[in-house]
């Protein structure tokens, strides 16, 4: 198949405030005392932990319950909130009271906005005036600074668990490429070292094929925010600058361009990629050879990669610190949620300060490090010398892990963000969606095309920015410069917009306002077939000519699509305006030619809501698909009320497009009739849409029209038309005739006939 699916810039989809996850909270009532043994003060621990993870504090949270709490007459009870969004939500709706939320627990996970938000409703226990100056040195200071909110010395997060960001490799696959090219772990040990082996990778790869620009990318992030806010105070400058509670955003040019040069450019050639949710996920499929994420996520490291569904490969994984930029600062990102204290009883914070020093103890802390991959939160055991004699079981993988995390620590002063008043509220209120769109807005897309007997899945639609942004990520996607794509005219003008940013060339097959704009001869099109083409581009129904193409001509398309292996990218987003009785004959329609159709839509045209800028871009090429994501992530996220918008519409009552529809056959045959009636105007009867292509008794429709609106009016109004020239490749074609879409209500159609008819009469009559 003629398919040169380009790889461009993959942005992970990332908050640009946060360092990693960004998680959130509500507001903290006293839980009381509840049942069991008198005496027994009850403590509800809500987390984000999830397999390991959730294994190892459960344990050791039944430890403390059958020593130390069963001593002091403390039980606690944990639970998993399942993601950190979700943890959010219910300590939310448990601030808010809301009917049905739990109560709010004594403790929970938290990162620093939502600490701060909490704190600001006056729900957080100061904690500092629960533990001693001896106990709080014990502590990593960087750690317990993240909670000073005011830099007054309170302590309003409880550290229990830190990690930074690591560097996971790929070594089975890597050594391959290191044996071939002599490439050495200190290649990736700067950003600018990592950037040029990326390169050098891809090309190496792209050498093992005899098809061209197929390289493989080596390289991955899982937050791109950390790499902004971390490599900015390598390179001496601070994005975020927070004082008082309030944030000032500070970006330096020269800082600003290296960081792109680094990032986004790798991306856009290739060397870089971001596919999966996770880049963990990335290599379990082979599309990069090493990322940066944290220390915690390489318990996710694969170790397999998988080829298909039938053929995989065992690898190993090395791992090496996160590459800094050449001569910048040391530095390095902290993150991982802390633990606060929710006001209650002085009996339940009491319990909850002890539950909290017990498992931060260097023994239970370490513990958890070494099933979970979290960094311990004190000095004494944020040592691999005191983890490696602490009697547990240390994999290697893991030894590997902590000790380049604990060096990591050592070595790096370490950042991340300061709170923020609304900071929480910033993320949240109008966050970026996923890059796709909002599954639930796909799954209600399904629904729509099944009553088209089309049938797709979720996976198969990535929503867009608008119609318009489909058409130029398909043709991003798919053509390469020089690449060439065959369309009828006259066409939408925006195709050759689009097809100039690829660098691809529009040749286009003419059809004539004569035989109404039916498709030209399958011969014609042959006749433009050539090595550089690479697909065919419909508008059914048509703008602007509202023609409606026949199954027949469908099939002609089909059939060289099939012959020639070329893309079929269609337009069809006024389906819903078909007036005929003919049948709409969806490009999805067509048998045998599935992997090569691309599938363009837009809800502005079926709701009149072109503003909100949704549409969708739907294929079942899978490697299509992944191609197109890469520029879903590099613009992160469709307009997100856009979506919200699309999914009430598509839920509006059968009775709303039927009253518009027929409005629509109303006005068709009030300005068909009208056009046909002046006298040298010849319009054909559009079978869809709402445009109509009409010929006018002049000879430059360019100069009438503009000359109706600097020259003439009649009874103080004038037309505004769109010439047809803008239509066509050729600016010879289309001279005299002018696109008019009839869009407005029947009584100004009927106005705008008059003025016409007058405008023509007058023109033709100048001297």
């Amino acid at each position: 198949m003629k398919k040169h699916i380009r790889a461009f810039v993959s942005l992970l989809c990332a908050a640009a405030l946060a360092l990693g996850c960004a998680s959130c909270g509500g507001a903290a009532q006293s839980t009381g005392k509840s049942g069991g043994t008198a005496g027994v003060t009850h403590i509800t621990v809500w987390t984000y932990y999830n397999g390991d993870q959730l294994e190892s504090f459960n344990k050791l949270v039944d430890q403390f319950n059958e020593t130390t709490g069963r001593e002091k007459g403390i039980r606690v009870k944990s639970a998993s909130q399942g993601s950190v969004s979700d943890l959010e939500t219910n300590v939310m709706d448990a601030a808010q009271g809301k009917v049905g939320a739990a109560a709010m627990p004594n403790i929970f996970s938290a990162y620093a906005d939502t600490a701060y938000a909490l704190d600001q409703m006056g729900m957080l226990v100061d904690l500092s005036q629960y533990l001693t100056e001896d106990e709080r040195a014990q502590y990593v200071q960087d750690y317990l600074d993240e909670g000073d909110f005011d830099g007054d010395g309170s302590m309003k997060i409880f550290p229990v668990a830190k990690s930074t960001e690591l560097m996971f490799l790929n070594e089975t696959d890597w050594a391959k490429f290191a044996q071939a090219t002599g490439a050495a772990y200190d290649d990736l040990s700067t950003v600018e070292g990592l950037v040029a082996t990326a390169g050098a990778y891809y090309d190496w790869t792209d050498a093992q094929t005899p098809e061209p620009d197929d390289g493989k990318a080596l390289f991955g992030r899982d937050a791109m925010a950390n790499y902004m806010l971390v490599g900015a105070r390598q390179l001496g400058d601070t994005l975020f600058e927070v004082q008082d509670g309030k944030m000032t955003l500070n970006f330096d040019k020269d800082v600003a361009r290296k960081l792109w040069d680094n990032y986004y450019v790798p991306f856009v050639k290739g060397w870089f990629a971001a596919t999966g949710r996770f880049r963990s996920d990335d290599i379990k499929v082979g599309n990069v050879l090493a990322y940066v994420g944290s220390n915690s996520s390489a318990t996710f490291f694969p170790a397999q990669v998988m080829v298909n569904d039938t053929e995989s490969y065992d690898i190993d994984m090395t791992v090496l610190p996160s590459p800094k930029f050449a001569g910048g600062e040391d530095v390095a990102v902290q993150q991982g949620a802390g633990m606060v204290v929710t006001a209650g009883t002085e009996e339940e914070i009491n319990a909850s300060v002890e539950f909290l020093k017990w498992f931060t103890q260097p023994e239970n802390n370490i513990s958890f490090s070494v099933d979970s991959g979290y960094l311990p939160v004190t000095t004494a055991a944020n040592d691999m010398e005191a983890i490696k004699t602490s009697g547990l079981e240390l994999s290697p993988k893991m030894e590997s892990i902590l000790s380049n995390a604990v060096q990591s620590v050592k070595n790096n002063t370490l950042y991340t963000p300061s709170a923020f008043a609304g900071g929480n509220k910033a993320r949240k209120v109008l966050e970026y969606s996923p890059s796709d769109g909002y599954r639930s807005l796909r799954e209600k897309l399904v629904t729509y095309y099944e009553q088209y007997q089309i049938k797709l899945s979720p996976e198969e639609i990535i929503v867009t920015t608008g119609g318009s942004e489909a058409v130029l990520f398909a043709f991003m996607s798919c053509l390469n410069p020089g690449d060439e794509i065959i369309v009828p005219e006259p066409a939408y003008a925006n195709y050759m917009a689009f097809a100039i940013s690829a660098g691809a060339v529009i040749r286009p097959v003419v059809s004539s306002i004569e035989q109404g704009f039916a498709l030209p001869d399958v011969a014609e099109f042959e006749k433009l077939i050539n090595d550089r083409t690479r697909g065919i581009l419909i508008c059914n129904p048509n703008n602007p000519t509202g023609y409606l193409y026949t199954r027949k001509e469908m099939n002609r398309i089909r059939d060289l699509v099939k012959k020639y292996d070329l893309f079929l990218f269609s337009d069809e987003v006024y389906r819903e305006f078909i007036y005929t009785g003919s049948p709409y004959i969806s490009a999805c329609h067509l048998e045998g030619i599935e992997q090569n159709v691309v599938l363009i839509d837009s809800v502005s045209k079926r709701y009149s809501e072109c503003g909100i800028r949704i549409g969708a871009l739907i294929t079942k090429n899978r490697t299509l698909r992944n191609a197109v994501m890469k520029f879903c992530q590099a613009r992160l996220s469709p307009p997100l009320i856009g979506q919200i918008v699309a999914e009430a519409s598509i839920d509006a009552p059968r009775s709303y497009s039927t009253e518009v529809y027929e409005e629509y056959i109303e006005r068709r045959k009030c300005l068909i009739d009208g056009l046909n009636r002046l006298p040298g105007v010849y319009s054909p009867i559009p079978m869809g849409a709402f445009y109509t292509v009409a010929r006018l008794p002049v000879e430059d429709s360019d100069d009438f029209c503009a000359w109706c609106l600097s020259d003439f009016d009649y009874e103080g109004e004038t037309v505004m038309l769109a010439p047809a020239s803008g239509f066509y490749s050729d600016p010879a074609c289309g001279r005299n005739e002018v696109r008019i879409a009839y869009v407005l209500k029947k009584e100004d159609l009927e106005r705008a006939l008059v003025v016409l008819g007058k405008a023509l009469e007058a023109y033709n009559n100048r001297k």
